[in-house]
């Protein structure tokens, strides 16, 4: 423990000196280099791409162009240079982003402590002619010191300085290390202003949600605005919560700002504020628990009504309401505000925008509960894709006095570390040819240059010439040795891939509300690069230029990692901003790994997404009314996917929604029902589904028939308890480590990651005599491929496999397509319509 510390300490003792000689010998340069920013809200976590905002002063006598250069390990033993020009002008401190992948680290402090060098070189004719300035920096020494951000934790940003009850999400116990009710802690970098935000898509995509509380948008630039937006679209949940003392969004009173596009329309929604709502008529939605300090206390409240059938937005949540026993159908009483919405969400791209007329930060203050209003798990679980129960640290510290808690070490399930990807994309065959090849020539040689060679001369009496023998005898082989070499090193590029690709095929009727959806991929592969030298790997086609589409090309190493390193003599190779799907890597005769995130059109040779294909036979989700609500689900599915999808599972979202959670004071005070998924689901799984068959999914999800809500077969909840918890709970002896040498094994994992918020969160609530096992689910990678909130609205989800296939992501190697093969996890999204008649969920 002594040497950890000692070694902590000279490493951040280093780190200062360097930075401080770097400093020094700024004083003599032309240009001053400042770290303000690393990371969004300055939070970071490494394996993942990092925004750092630098400041540039220069004492130049004219504006002048210059190329700002950030040199860090890329995490395959080279240097990866990353760039960007703009023009300096003179006496002016202008503010640049970059933006790099750090390759992961497992020891915080090695992580805020790396040093890394920024150089600024001026440019003329598109050529660097001299270096202006440079400076050594590590995290620790940006104007606000970064925090590193657990590679297993989340991480949500807050614009403004709201709290708006979320410390549910990020807080452990006292004298835990985690929070007991939850797979995963979560970061929240707060205080974010929105001048601080980085200008490209990449530098928010650490973060899981961005929250908008209490900060205007009209102070963001356009750059700001459009990597937002461009986020958004590529996965991002984006939260507004508008402030109870004006409209800076401009919804009552249309108003011009960087982000307007993203809002509702006033001719689409009218937005009715009313400024004393009293706060008992919305607790029910804010907290399990109905008591309030102040039982009179009221607030501003903005309600959401459509006005027009062709928004993209919806109603999303709502105050509860009565229902009439005969048909479920929602019953508001006149008069009152029962049933109506205060928040509206849409899907952009592949995320979501949700907007919340609740000023809840303001709320928060009041301090009208134990712990403050709203609770995150009975509201925020639905607005962030979350399902477990947040506790206040007064509920833990009494349930751990009672010896409620279940106190016995989790089953921790890291889905695989790197591992999960590495096995996948290894190009094992090709080492393993070379390593046999050599041990090969390595025997003979031994054999004939010694042993062998000595007999044969001795038993021709020609033992004089040995040493001659000797000589011949390498050369030749080491004649072998270059051939082997050359025949191994001058094999084809080709490609060894995992890629996980998303379609969403909105209804005929929805389809005009929204923008032309394209496919998302997260892709990691490794690629084998022949000979040496300068080679240039891509993933932009043609189509995806045209369009602006900023899709990105990484190096990938694999969590958790450890000390970043390079070769002696590491090539360094050039990251322009400009470029983020091209990379220029060098070539050593090897297999390389890298990660793409990639938006575009599936290309048409390579075969057809999941979708409806009889215009006769669409989607149709039927709400069948009753004092027993039923739901049913038809319609026929095909695709056209090069070779027949295994393993194919199917949920149905439905528009019914579990019901509010109510303090259970006979059961230590916890939630009843406790973390329940957001609304109700199905779920069903086909062994094969071959290319070209048509599906019904009234056969698969409803066999049947229309089914109730505490139907208990095929449930989705009880479906992921019993797929993704329950065989680890079992195997408290961990006989299921082999997991990822099957291929059930691997697809579980995959599972995993598509639906980790909504999976089983762990048991908390000791129940004696036979205590549950605690199953606590990580995750290092794969936070872009979660589509937990997707299960916040009703929709069809569709994921299989395929299996040595071609990758659908266009993958260039010196401009020209490449083989490859590895599995595909090929995911399909069918959003279908809210029933607004059960929306509302049902009051007391």
């Amino acid at each position: 423990m002594f040497g950890t510390t000692m070694d902590q300490s000279l490493a951040l003792a280093l780190a200062a000196l360097s930075v401080c000689l770097s400093a020094s010998a700024q004083a003599t340069e032309e240009v001053a280099i400042t770290l303000e920013h690393f990371g969004v809200g300055d939070h970071f976590r490494t394996g993942e791409t990092v925004g750092a905002r630098f400041a540039i002063k220069g004492q130049l006598d004219e504006p002048t162009e210059v190329e700002l250069a950030w040199e860090l390990p890329d995490g395959s033993g080279d240097v990866a240079v990353v760039t960007r020009r703009f023009v300096l002008d003179p006496g002016q401190s202008t503010g640049v982003w970059l933006y790099a992948r750090i390759p992961p680290q497992q020891n915080p402090s090695s992580a805020i402590n790396e040093v890394y060098t920024v150089r600024v070189w001026e440019i003329k004719q598109g050529e660097r002619v001299g270096e202006l300035g440079s400076s050594r920096f590590s995290p620790a020494t940006a104007t606000t010191p970064a925090t590193v951000v657990d590679q297993t934790d989340d991480l949500f940003a807050v614009i403004g300085s709201g709290r708006m009850g979320l410390d549910g999400f990020e807080n452990p116990p006292p004298g835990a290390s985690f929070i007991p009710t939850m797979n995963a802690t979560t970061r929240i970098a707060r205080r974010v202003r929105p001048a601080d935000l980085p200008d490209r898509w990449e530098g928010l995509s650490a973060c899981s949600v961005v929250i908008w509380s209490d900060e205007s948008p009209q102070a963001m630039t356009g750059d700001s605005a459009d990597a937002l937006r461009e986020w958004i679209r590529r996965g991002g949940v984006f939260v507004v919560v508008l402030p109870e003392a004006a409209d800076p969004w401009g919804l009552a009173n249309p108003a011009l700002h960087p982000l307007s596009s993203l809002m509702p329309s006033k001719s689409e929604w009218h937005c009715d504020r009313i400024d004393a709502v009293p706060i008992r008529e919305l607790v029910s939605v804010l907290s399990p628990s109905p008591r309030l300090l102040n039982p009179t206390a009221t607030m501003p409240v903005t309600f959401f009504a459509s006005q027009s059938a062709i928004s993209a937005f919806e109603p999303f949540l709502f105050l509860s309401t009565t229902r009439v026993q005969s048909t479920g159908f929602a019953s508001p009483r006149a008069d009152s505000n029962e049933g109506r919405a205060i928040g509206v969400t849409r899907v952009f791209g592949h995320g979501r925008i949700t907007i919340i007329g609740l000023d809840v930060d303001a709320l928060h203050r009041r301090a009208l509960q134990e712990g403050g209003l709203p609770r995150g798990d009975l509201f925020w679980n639905r607005v962030l894709a979350r399902r477990a129960d947040t506790l206040t640290p007064a509920r833990f510290s009494a349930l751990s006095t009672e010896e409620r808690i279940i106190d016995s070490t989790p089953v921790f399930v890291d889905l695989g570390r790197g591992d999960l990807v590495s096995n996948l994309i290894g190009m094992r065959g090709q080492a393993a040819l070379g390593i046999l090849a050599a041990f090969l020539l390595f025997v003979a040689y031994w054999l004939v240059a010694g042993p062998g060679g000595f007999a044969v001369l001795k038993w021709r009496g020609a033992q004089r010439h040995s040493w001659l023998a000797f000589v011949a005898t390498s050369v030749v082989f080491g004649s072998g040795v270059w051939m082997v070499g050359t025949l191994l090193s001058s094999s084809q590029a080709r490609v060894q891939h995992l890629t996980v690709v998303d379609s969403i095929s909105w209804p005929a009727a929805q389809e005009s509300k929204h923008e032309p959806a394209r496919a998302r991929a997260t892709c990691w592969f490794s690629a084998f690069l022949p000979g040496y030298g300068k080679t240039t790997l891509s993933i932009d086609d043609e189509a995806s230029t045209l369009r602006g589409t900023r899709n990105r090309l990484t190096s990938w190493s694999p969590p958790p990692g450890g000390p970043s390193g390079t070769f002696p003599n590491p090539a360094h190779t050039s990251v322009p901003l400009e470029t983020p799907g091209t990379l220029h890597v060098a070539a050593r005769a090897t297999a390389a790994s890298f990660e793409a995130q990639w938006m575009g059109s599936v290309p048409r040779a390579w075969g057809g997404m999941p979708a409806t294909i009889d215009p006769k036979r669409p989607l149709v989700q039927s709400v069948i009314p009753g004092s027993t609500i039923r739901v049913t689900l038809s319609g026929l599915l095909q695709h056209s996917l090069p070779a027949t999808l295994r393993d194919v599972r199917f949920i149905h979202i439905t528009p019914i929604r579990s019901p509010l959670a109510k303090v259970d004071p006979a059961n230590g005070g916890i939630n009843d029902p406790s973390d329940a998924l957001p609304n109700v689901g199905r779920f069903g799984i086909l062994s094969e589904w071959p290319a070209g068959q048509s599906i019904e999914m009234r056969d698969v999800l409803y066999p049947s028939g229309a089914q109730s809500a505490d139907q208990q077969v095929g449930d989705l909840a009880n479906a992921i308890r019993a797929r993704y918890e329950v065989p680890f709970a079992s195997d408290v002896l961990g006989l299921r480590l082999d997991m990822l040498q099957t291929s059930d094994g691997k697809f579980t994992y995959l599972d995993m990651l598509t639906m980790f918020n909504m999976l089983q969160p762990p048991a908390y609530l000791a129940t004696p005599p036979d205590n549950e096992v605690a199953v606590r689910v990580q995750r290092m990678l794969g936070r872009s491929i979660d589509l937990s909130h997707w299960f916040t609205s009703p929709c069809l989800i569709v994921f299989g496999y395929l299996d040595q296939s071609e990758c659908p992501v266009p993958i260039r190697i010196d401009g020209e397509a490449v083989p490859s093969d590895g599995l595909v996890v090929v995911r399909a999204m069918f959003p279908l319509p809210l029933d607004e008649r059960f929306a509302a969920p049902t009051s007391d």
